[in-house]
């Protein structure tokens, strides 16, 4: 969101991948991560399934398909008719957490088909086309991760009327008020003014007002169970309405919140603490499940590389440190990244440029060494090098 800073703190954990409002830990949310991640081709690729636009799936227009990208490589094709002169939207989203995809809206052209607009980018990580046909026939559009090499992805598509009665250029499918041009996703939020202005599902916090986990959350005994996002975490708007609820404040420098969760043996997750408020000075400590002997962490990563399940302690606080803020609010939550079976230390759920695409063989990851011409893509860059021939002399 334009009024809200990022603040990537260093862990590596949980999604809870389900929509639900009130968000999940521990094993439920891990459950639910793998229960949404992408591991089987979906119900449109039996035959000859949907992957050339000569096989493309017909659908409708206000009706959202649910389908998945996979395996890596995998490319969805669909065809739809439009009527000229009527402004459709082709929505991209619901992401799962670690996931990111290109939509390509075609038409025929000649012997072969033509590109008239391709989108990455929405939002955030979500992606959209706004489209007027100047001609009533069939379209095609092509969903695709973004990184083909090793992504792959589930996703909702829904092509729709373009409705703006506001005029504040979303249309009605993402803006939660559509007659209220002062309301839209990504506008400036007010401060406990009852409007929810982004589309956040909440109305944000004044830095110094208690959040409705206070005093409680101040004593670990009482922690609040960390949240995990469902949907992919820069798709902002719905890991908002999923965690509304879940946006905490340090009032001042005395003021300290305990958070804990449970993961699995050798599993990971990133943590974020997102949307805070600017230059807020966040301090981060994670602890064992005494809540008292530090944990280990990197910088962007905390893992559970025992073999049993694991439960942690997070202590956010804030502190006088020049140029920053002492005190505002932020939403903190877990993005699982899978398991690392093989103790290559690479995930099978992670982001597609590190995801480990064999977690059974340690020796394949996104930093082996790929060997010419073995058969086997060491690399994971979904495809394995063939040798130079040297020309003969």
């Amino acid at each position: 969101m334009k009024n809200a800073a990022r603040y990537l703190l260093a862990a590596s954990l949980i999604a809870s991948l389900a929509g639900c409002n009130e968000g999940s830990s521990g094993s439920e949310g891990v459950k639910k991560a793998q229960y949404f991640y992408p591991t089987s081709a979906d119900q449109y690729e039996t035959g000859d399934g949907d992957n050339s636009v000569t096989s493309a799936i017909a659908i409708d227009t206000n009706t959202s398909y649910n389908k998945t990208l996979f395996p890596a490589g995998d490319h969805d094709w669909t065809t739809v008719a439009l009527t000229a002169g009527t402004k459709y939207e082709i929505s991209v989203n619901q992401l799962c957490a670690t996931c990111d995809t290109i939509v390509a809206l075609y038409e025929e052209a000649g012997n072969g088909y033509s590109l008239i607009a391709s989108d990455d980018d929405f939002i955030h990580w979500d992606s959209a086309i706004v489209f007027t046909p100047e001609e009533s026939k069939d379209y095609f559009i092509m969903v695709s991760a973004l990184n083909l090499d090793n992504g792959v992805s589930n996703y909702t598509l829904n092509v729709h009327e373009f409705i703006d009665a506001d005029e504040d250029e979303f249309s009605s499918f993402y803006d939660c008020n559509d007659n209220d041009n002062t309301i839209y996703p990504r506008a400036l939020e007010g401060r406990e003014d009852n409007i929810d202005q982004d589309c956040n599902g909440s109305d944000l916090l004044r830095n110094t007002s208690d959040d409705e986990f206070e005093p409680w959350d101040s004593n670990k005994s009482y922690a609040t169970d960390l949240p995990f996002i469902q949907y992919n975490h820069d798709e902002s708007v719905f890991v908002f309405q999923q965690h509304a609820n879940d946006v905490h404040t340090l009032d001042s420098t005395s003021d300290i919140d305990w958070f804990t969760f449970t993961i699995p043996a050798r599993s990971a997750i990133n943590m974020y603490s997102d949307y805070h408020t600017e230059n807020l000075n966040l301090l981060f400590n994670l602890y064992k499940e005494d809540g008292v002997t530090p944990a280990e962490n990197t910088k962007e990563l905390i893992e559970n590389k025992t073999n049993s399940t694991a439960t942690y302690y997070i202590k956010f606080s804030t502190a006088y440190k020049e140029g920053m803020t002492t005190f505002g609010y932020y939403m903190p939550y877990a993005l699982f990244i899978g398991f690392d079976n093989d103790k290559d230390g690479y995930y099978n759920m992670d982001f597609a440029s590190k995801r480990d695409c064999n977690d059974n063989n340690a020796s394949i990851n996104p930093g082996a060494d790929e060997i010419d011409g073995d058969s086997i893509d060491s690399n994971c860059d979904g495809k394995d090098n063939t040798p130079e021939v040297m020309p003969a002399t």
